[in-house]
């Protein structure tokens, strides 16, 4: 068979596939989520990467899913195929999310339909036919009446689309980032994807956005109406993972500034601007050259990793692979600062990281932010908030850091006294609780 009678059979079977499915739909059109009874203590989690993956957006579901679990939910979570060789790190987060919760998997779609004949959504369209399929293999007719559909991928979103209206279930969304209104290039946006944004808005019950930013501007896209059903719940941070870490004393011996940066580096957290702008500093400023070490945690995007290897100063950067989050944490509390690196498209976020950052005691230092992340930084005085073209500010900074290593500072006097109860008020734990009550009808 020829490639495109190969494409045009696949984009035949595909639409079968979403039709049938559209079938269902109408053939149980009368069901409504009014119905669901409050003894029904299952919950549907749809995700499209959950752990053993490690990702920035697999640790939200991951903490909802192991807390509602704890608070007495039957948790089931449809998502896609696991890393065929997880990392420590994984396997700790599976471990973490615990036993009870039930992880139901799909295998990538075979179907290749054709691009301009088949719409396309965020995650795939047949990803959101598969993720379906998989919660009628779990369930039949008997879906739970509770949904969760956490995003991105936003195909977990048209999934939920159709399982709560074939099922009569509530369906609540989960926006871990923006879907059609998304500022960077992980998401896709499409024509098609814009539409089925409206529609699984228009159906949901509930719908969580992780700032107040983000919930105006959705609002603001989509109408009062949709923006009513909004409810702001934030990132968090885990303390079973953050706290009780041992920092060497054999740190203390070494007089060079650290400066952290933990996570993914690339794309979105493009390092180049800050390279740039570090490479001046010390160029103008030679004697911080041996005083600085640029410490780098974490996957790194290729072209992110080819920037890094070319740094004219190599003796300055330090690599270290992924690794669990309890040595993260290890790694964040024994450094001098830790790195966000922002740009204009994050002016509407507050990165879990951030969270994370703020938990370890250690001085944020945030590049090129003016929005949510900025505010914070400031509000709870975390540190530094610069712009990579303010070279002297940067140099400043980096004296700073090198006074309070010469003193011995352990990075208490900056504090706000705010902080303590706002990592309070932001555990995962307490913040999984503050989502539940949205879908608990007995609360």
């Amino acid at each position: 068979m020829s490639d495109l009678a190969a494409r045009a059979t696949d984009t035949i079977a595909a639409h079968l596939r979403l039709w049938g499915e559209h079938w269902r739909v109408q053939k149980k059109k009368m069901l409504s989520p009014s119905s669901v009874s409050p003894s029904d203590k299952r919950l549907l989690l749809l995700v499209g990467e959950f752990a053993p993956a490690i990702a920035g957006g697999v640790y939200r579901p991951a903490a909802l899913a192991r807390y509602a679990s704890q608070a007495g939910w039957s948790v089931t979570v449809v998502t896609g195929q696991a890393p065929p060789s997880p990392s420590a790190a994984g396997k700790r987060l599976l471990e973490y999310v615990g036993a009870n919760v039930r992880v139901e998997r799909f295998s990538p779609p075979t179907l290749v339909p054709s691009y301009r004949l088949f719409p396309q959504v965020d995650g795939g369209m047949l990803g959101a036919l598969d993720m379906v399929a998989a919660a009628h293999r779990c369930f039949g007719n008997d879906v739970p009446k509770t949904i969760i559909a956490t995003g991105p991928p936003f195909s977990s979103f048209v999934a939920g689309w159709f399982l709560a209206r074939q099922h009569g279930a509530r369906l609540v969304l989960d926006y871990r980032d923006e879907w059609s209104e998304c500022p960077f290039d992980f998401v896709a946006k499409t024509p098609a994807g814009r539409v089925w944004e409206a529609k699984c808005l228009a159906h949901a019950e509930r719908i969580v956005v992780t700032t107040e930013s983000q919930h105006q501007h959705l609002a603001k896209i989509f109408g009062a109406a949709i923006g009513s059903k909004c409810s702001v719940v934030p990132n968090g941070w885990e303390p079973a993972e953050s706290q009780e870490v041992i920092v060497p004393n054999s740190r203390t011996l070494d007089r060079r500034i650290v400066l952290t940066f933990a996570g993914k580096l690339g794309g979105h957290t493009d390092p180049k601007l800050f390279l740039d702008a570090v490479q001046s500093v010390l160029a103008h400023r030679p004697e911080l050259r041996k005083q600085l070490l640029l410490r780098f945690v974490g996957y790194k995007r290729e072209d992110a990793l080819l920037q890094l290897q070319s740094f004219p100063m190599q003796d300055v950067i330090e690599l270290v692979p992924v690794v669990p989050l309890a040595e993260a944490a290890r790694l964040m509390r024994e450094s001098d600062a830790l790195l966000l690196l922002h740009d204009s498209r994050f002016d509407r976020y507050l990165p879990g990281k951030l969270y994370e950052y703020a938990a370890s005691g250690t001085p944020v230092l945030l590049i090129d932010d003016d929005g949510e992340s900025d505010r914070l930084v400031r509000s709870l005085n975390l540190g530094w908030s610069v712009h990579h073209g303010d070279l002297d500010s940067l140099a400043k900074v980096l004296e700073e850091l090198g006074m309070r290593r010469s003193i011995g500072d352990l990075h208490q006097s900056s504090r706000s006294t705010d902080l303590g109860e706002w990592l309070r008020r932001h555990t995962r734990e307490n913040l999984a609780h503050q989502f539940l009550s949205l879908v608990d009808t007995n609360e």
